[in-house]
């Protein structure tokens, strides 16, 4: 199972090369998949080493960084896990070239083979929302046993996977006052964004007030 959902924690190998990322591990550390712990670089940090390219965005009290080259920002509307009646509206990260697609009939989503309407929703990415409900109303509808712990950027959460046949998403949920921050890595067979650009904007998530 662990080989269907490639997780947030492998994508941020890069972290532990990083003297400003400290990841803790649980069991058996970095190759425990039952924990998902990642721990970005400050603000501060992102901004006295600027990357060509690189555009700062923000959800809510975090900012993060992403690589304008490889990746583009797309309005995206994210389902709420983890019974998906409402849904928010937010920002995806697509890879670059696939932002052209977006409304053309160009795009092979599922198992069906058949060309459909490129659009955001369906479009592997990394999507950022804010949900006006509490993290614990929104956690309390899990099972206990389907979540893992997660802290990014001094914020404990909690992280989620679905998916099969190599197509599913992960999901971080982070409290903020009475609102929760939702980011979700959507994956499909095709069409994925590059890891190591996904990787980074992970890596890059840090308090807005540092």
């Amino acid at each position: 199972m662990a080989d269907a959902f490639p997780s947030f924690l492998r994508l941020a190998t890069a972290c532990f090369a990083l003297a400003a990322c400290q990841a803790e591990p649980r069991g058996n550390g970095a190759d425990d998949s039952n924990v998902v712990a990642l721990v970005a670089a400050s603000a501060d940090d992102l901004a006295s080493a600027p990357e060509q390219g690189s555009v700062i965005s923000a959800i809510g009290p975090l900012t993060y960084r992403y690589d304008a080259a490889q990746l583009a920002p797309v309005d995206a509307s994210v389902a709420v896990p983890p019974d998906w009646t409402v849904r928010v509206p937010g920002t995806k990260l697509i890879a670059a070239d696939r932002e052209k697609l977006i409304g053309k009939a160009e795009c092979l989503y599922g198992l069906s083979g058949q060309a459909s309407l490129c659009n955001a929703e369906l479009e592997a990415g990394l999507a950022f929302a804010m949900v006006e409900e509490p993290y614990e109303a929104i956690s309390a509808r899990f099972s206990e046993e389907l979540l893992e712990p997660m802290r990014v950027a001094g914020i404990d959460g909690l992280a989620w996977r679905i998916g099969a046949e190599g197509e599913g998403a992960e999901h971080i949920l982070l409290p903020v006052g009475e609102r929760t921050i939702l980011i979700v890595r959507q994956f499909r067979t095709s069409g994925n964004p590059p890891a190591d650009a996904i990787a980074a904007v992970l890596q890059s998530l840090a308090p807005t007030n540092r």
